[in-house]
């Protein structure tokens, strides 16, 4: 397993509270369907691309079984709290491209999480010969947007008409 550097990272909200990142757990199921549960509507519809109002039980289990080398995932929880506020995850598409998401809990939302996420997939990524993240993205997502085009690497979107296509090299810019 490639997540070393994950096991310990941190960061402290403006609030003073912490978010530890860590590798997802293959017995973390049940709690992305509490995470998707807290989460709001309108965040799900942003992520899922559909209105929906919990996660399937067995799709989240599928989702934390991963190999970190072609998929993989990390979450971020309060210190003391076995709850998810944060997960981001890659799974690989082809040679060198790997497909990213993420879903933030609101009240985390704008507190940077998203870009530690990216950093640590990033980091993990790279490790594993990926040279290439791609999300597909509602054009009203204005937030993952602006945090893809923060991360100051190349960057490019394309359009199919109902979803953005954005693809960012993980070499730096």
């Amino acid at each position: 397993m490639t997540t070393e550097a994950a096991e310990r990272h941190e960061k402290q909200l403006r609030d003073g509270r912490r978010i530890a990142f860590r590798p997802i757990a293959s017995d973390d199921g049940p709690r992305l369907c509490d995470h998707v549960a807290r989460s709001s509507a309108e965040s799900r519809r942003l992520r899922f691309f559909k209105s929906t109002s919990r996660l399937d039980p067995n799709f989240a289990d599928r989702l934390a079984e991963v190999d970190h080398r072609r998929r993989c995932a990390f979450v971020g929880q309060l210190d003391g709290d076995d709850a998810i506020r944060a997960v981001g995850r890659y799974e690989a598409t082809g040679s060198g491209e790997a497909e990213i998401a993420f879903l933030i809990e609101d009240e985390f939302q704008g507190h940077g999480l998203g870009r530690e996420l990216f950093e640590l997939l990033a980091a993990n990524a790279a490790l594993n010969g990926i040279t290439r993240f791609t999300a597909m993205v509602l054009p009203e997502n204005r937030k993952m947007l602006t945090m893809f085009e923060s991360m100051g690497r190349p960057i490019s979107v394309r359009s199919d008409g109902t979803t953005l296509l954005v693809e960012l090299e993980l070499a730096a810019a």
